[in-house]
C-alpha cells in the first residue's frame, strides 16, 4: 500500500510528474529541473553514468589506497576536532583489531550524536591518506543494526547529477518510478484472472 503523495498518484503514465512522489520538495524538483527531470519518462531514460561494486564487504585490513570499497565496523570513537579555521567530524571504525577514520567537513551536532550512540557502520568511499592515517572523506553511510545485516545484491547505479542533488535522492526517486512501472508492466502482462 502507498502513502503520501504516492497514494494519490494516477495508474503509471510515462507523464506523470515526479513533483508528486514521496521525496520531492520544491529544492529537489527543481534541481531535478536543472538535469532536464520533471515526468516518470525523463527519469526512465536518465540512465546511469557507471555502476559501483557494494555487493560485497572489504576487511578494514584489506582496503587499499585509492580504491573504492564498502567496509563496517564498530564506532570507537567520534569527535569534532578543530585546526587552520575549520572544523571537521572524526569517526573511527573498528574491526577485527584494524582501524580506519572517517572524516566529515560538513556535518551537524545531530549527526555527531546519532553517530556517538550507533554501535555498527557501514560505509562506501575511497581510501585516502589523511594525517598519516588511512581514511575517507565523506563516505556514503548506513546505519546498521546488525553486521549480519544482508549487502545490496545488485551494482550500484550512479547517475548525472547536480549540485546539491545527492545520488542517494536520485535513487530513491528513481526507485519509486520503476517500482511503479514494473507494477504497470507486470499486471498490464497477466491475465485479468491472475
Amino acid at each position: 500500500m502507498l502513502a503520501g503523495k504516492e497514494a494519490n498518484l494516477k495508474p503509471f503514465s510515462f507523464e506523470a510528474l515526479l513533483k508528486d512522489l514521496s521525496g520531492v520538495g520544491p529544492q529537489t524538483l527543481k534541481r531535478l529541473q536543472t538535469l532536464g527531470l520533471e515526468t516518470f519518462r525523463d527519469a526512465l531514460f536518465h540512465f546511469p553514468i557507471r555502476y559501483e561494486d557494494r555487493t560485497h564487504l572489504t576487511p578494514l585490513k584489506d582496503v587499499r589506497l585509492n580504491h573504492k570499497v564498502l567496509v563496517q565496523g564498530k564506532v570507537q570513537r567520534c569527535e569534532v576536532h578543530r585546526g587552520r579555521g575549520r572544523k571537521w567530524l572524526e569517526v573511527i571504525l573498528e574491526e577485527n583489531g584494524y582501524s580506519l577514520s572517517l572524516i566529515f567537513f560538513h556535518f551537524s551536532e545531530n549527526q555527531r550524536l546519532v553517530l556517538e550512540r550507533l554501535p555498527w557502520l557501514r560505509c562506501f568511499g575511497e581510501v585516502v591518506i589523511r594525517a598519516r592515517q588511512r581514511g575517507m572523506v565523506h563516505p556514503e553511510m548506513k546505519f546498521i543494526k546488525d553486521p549480519e545485516e544482508p549487502l545490496d545484491p545488485y551494482l550500484t547505479p550512479i547517475y548525472p547529477a547536480t549540485q546539491g542533488l545527492h545520488q542517494g535522492v536520485i535513487r530513491k526517486i528513481f526507485n519509486q518510478v520503476l517500482t511503479r512501472f514494473e507494477e504497470a508492466v507486470f499486471t498490464e502482462c497477466l491475465p485479468k484472472e491472475w
